[in-house]
C-alpha cells in the first residue's frame, strides 16, 4: 500500500565500508507511510548494516538517508555533508523504532519499567502517561499480564514481544526489525510473527530484515533483495514471488522455502 504524504524513508546511493570492502554499496529505495517492506538476502549481504545506517547506529559514508524529510546523521555545510550534532541524531531516532535480534531488555527492571524508560527519559513524558502507553503496548502484543514480571521469567518469544512493545511505546513513525525471530526456538517464532503481522495490518510502517520467506510473502507490500552489499531487486511482493526477477533469486527462494 502507499499512504498519502509520500515516503517516510528515503535512501539514496548509500554506502558503508568495513576495511576495503563495502558492506553496503550504492543502495537506493524509499518506504512510504503505512507500507511494510521486507529485506531478503543471504547472510552477509549487508541487510543488518543497512538497518543500522538508517538510524545511524552505524554511520554511512556515502549517499543520503532522510527520515520524515530530515537528513539522518549529517547536515549540509558549504556544499558538503558534515557530521550532525548528537542531539539532532537523537531527535531523529525518536521517530524510529528498532527491534533487535537479541532482546536487549534491562535484566534488573521489570517489564513495565523497561517499557517506560524511553518515554520518560527520552521523550520526557510524565510517568503516569508513560505507564498508560506501556500498558496499551503490552495489550497489543498479548502480554498485559506480564507487566510486573522480570525478563528472566519470560520465554524468548515473550521477551521479543516486550521488545516490540518497547518500540511501540515511543510511538515511532517507522519500525526497523532486524531478524526479530532469529534468536528464538522454532516453537516460539510464530507468536512474534503474529504480533508483527497484526502491526502490518494496522498500518504501521515497517522495514523488516527476515529469513522467514513465508511470512514475507504473506505480510510485505514490497520486497528488497540484497546480495554482496547491493540492492539487486525492489519489487511488489506479489510479483517478486510469482516470478522471481533473476535466476539467482529463484534459487535462493527455492532453497529457503
Amino acid at each position: 500500500m502507499t499512504a498519502p504524504g509520500g515516503p517516510i524513508l528515503t535512501v539514496e546511493k548509500v554506502g558503508r565500508r568495513f576495511g576495503p570492502h563495502f558492506a553496503v554499496e550504492d543502495v537506493s529505495f524509499t518506504v512510504d507511510r503505512g507500507e511494510t517492506v521486507a529485506i531478503l538476502g543471504p547472510s552477509g549481504s549487508g541487510k543488518t548494516t543497512l538497518l543500522r545506517c538508517i538510524n545511524f547506529l552505524t554511520p554511512y559514508e556515502t549517499g543520503r538517508i532522510h527520515v520524515a524529510g530530515r537528513l539522518v546523521g549529517y547536515r549540509d555545510k558549504d556544499g558538503r555533508q558534515v557530521r550532525d550534532k548528537e542531539s539532532n541524531v537523537a531527535d531523529i531516532r525518536k521517530r524510529i523504532g528498532f527491534v533487535f535480534q537479541r532482546f536487549n531488555l534491562f535484566p534488573h527492571r521489570t517489564v513495565i519499567q523497561n517499557l517506560i524508560e524511553g518515554p520518560v527519559y527520552v521523550l520526557g513524558l510524565p510517568r503516569a502517561e508513560a505507564v498508560e502507553r506501556a500498558r496499551k503496548a503490552l495489550s497489543m502484543v498479548g502480554l498485559s499480564d506480564k507487566e510486573d514480571a522480570w525478563p528472566d521469567q519470560l520465554s524468548g518469544g515473550q521477551q521479543q514481544r516486550v521488545g516490540i512493545a518497547r518500540a511501540l511505546c515511543m510511538e515511532p513513525e517507522l519500525i526497523l526489525f532486524d531478524e526479530a525471530t532469529s534468536s528464538l526456538d522454532p516453537e516460539l517464532v510464530g507468536e512474534v510473527l503474529a504480533v508483527m503481522r497484526d502491526l502490518a495490518r494496522s498500518g504501521m510502517t515497517m522495514l523488516i530484515v527476515t529469513h522467514e520467506i513465508a511470512f514475507a510473502r504473506d505480510v510485505a507490500d514490497r520486497i528488497l533483495f540484497m546480495e554482496n552489499g547491493r540492492l539487486i531487486a525492489d519489487e511488489p511482493a506479489a510479483a517478486f514471488f510469482a516470478a522471481p526477477p533473476t535466476p539467482r533469486i529463484a534459487q535462493f527462494l527455492a532453497r529457503s522455502s
